[in-house]
């Protein structure tokens, strides 16, 4: 296992970290998750060097009470002094100052731990920052690092890179800065811009998702499956996906979902060889492609730059967009849907103004894409809304 040394404290974190609650079991899949081997899994990737876990949190998960009895199992008999834990704080469900003692106390006793290495506060955004700052989140967390019950405050974060810099400038003491990154995501929420940004304020980052959900590990479209068929250096799809990030010099590590023993093992293999670099310029032009092949599927070329916005009614018109964009991309409504129902999107507010088209510099038909989106994540089948 690779290392690198984390921000400026002695501690290195290794080059891949391991998250247990992968976003395709936690709704619509729960089969994906296989709750039985979880402590297997995580007492294997440990053993192989792996020393961050991210529990994720369960939204909507139904086994979340056996979910969280493996993951005690697992940090028993001295795992858990060989790891680093991090538990999330939900923004979307916050509502009151009280609410952060209530997430963070809920998941610790769960877990059984006294004390959390990283707490995060997940899913900041342009919305949910100023939310947070209000209720006073940092204070919180401040008072809380005092009490002993967690060490170290960091983020999760998905929006344009321009408002990282607020979010960042806020608090000199963020110790982990966590975004979503792979290969499909080079430009995107934050992308590389964002990445580097943070990188330059000597702020660790860890990147999740190098799979985009899963997807990139399963069937590619017919000219992306061509493209690495004809690759020069022949690797699986986790390969590519994973060295991609490993790639980059301001990624600290890469956490990657494991839900099988066999996916723990190949994914620790390629950890041992990760490094900066390590990917030709030929290999980044593939990987461009196969990028280009799958964005020829989405409905709308929608750079999410939210020109369309403020919506009077309070609709995310570019978030619902991007979502529809990644049913069509990947065929595969489901985790769309998910963070679409999570992230609690009303479209049927719309009162048909047409501010949102009006502004659109690409005159996309938003309205309509609106409804096509409500249509599709509104029920349970990839309906023929998608043409």
């Amino acid at each position: 296992m690779k290392y690198r040394h984390f921000g400026k404290t002695e501690w290195k974190i290794s080059a891949l970290s391991l998250i247990i609650m992968p976003l395709s079991a936690i709704e619509e899949d729960p089969a994906a998750l296989n709750i039985s081997a979880m402590s297997k899994i995580i007492r294997y990737a440990i053993d192989g060097g792996v020393n961050y876990l991210d529990l994720g949190y369960p939204y909507y998960m139904k086994q979340s009470q056996d979910f969280y009895a493996q993951i005690r199992q697992a940090l028993a008999d001295g795992y858990r002094e060989k790891i680093k834990v991090a538990l999330r704080l939900p923004s979307l469900l916050i509502r009151s100052p009280r609410d952060f003692n209530h997430y963070l106390n809920e998941q610790m006793q769960q877990v059984w731990l006294k004390q959390v290495d990283f707490c995060l506060l997940e899913g900041l955004n342009r919305e949910t920052w100023p939310k947070m700052k209000e209720l006073g989140a940092i204070a919180w967390a401040e008072q809380a690092m005092r009490e002993g019950r967690i060490k170290r405050l960091g983020f999760i974060f998905h929006d344009d890179h321009q408002f990282l810099r607020s979010i960042i400038q806020a608090y000199d003491h963020w110790a982990v800065a966590q975004f979503q990154y792979s290969y499909m995501d080079y430009k995107h929420h934050p992308g590389l811009s964002g990445l580097q940004f943070a990188a330059q304020q000597d702020l660790p980052v860890i990147t999740e998702d190098p799979f985009k959900g899963g997807w990139l590990l399963k069937e590619l479209p017919e000219e992306a499956a061509a493209l690495l068929a004809g690759a020069k250096q022949k690797r699986t799809l986790a390969e590519w996906a994973l060295l991609w990030c490993w790639n980059h010099p301001e990624i600290d590590s890469v956490m990657a979902e494991m839900t099988s023993l066999q996916q723990a093992k190949e994914y620790l293999a390629l950890a041992d060889k990760a490094e900066t670099g390590m990917l030709e310029v030929n290999d980044l032009l593939l990987l461009t492609r196969v990028r280009e092949a799958y964005q020829k599927r989405r409905a709308v070329p929608c750079p999410t730059c939210y020109c369309c916005m403020p919506c009077p009614q309070g609709i995310d018109v570019p978030r619902i967009i991007e979502l529809y964009n990644e049913a069509l991309m990947f065929k595969d409504p489901r985790q769309p849907r998910y963070f679409y129902r999570v992230e609690n999107h009303q479209p049927e507010k719309c009162h048909e103004c047409e501010r949102c088209m009006q502004a659109c510099p690409r005159g996309y038909p938003t309205i309509e894409l609106l409804k096509k989106a409500e249509l599709l994540f509104s029920g349970d089948t990839f309906s023929n809304c998608t043409d």
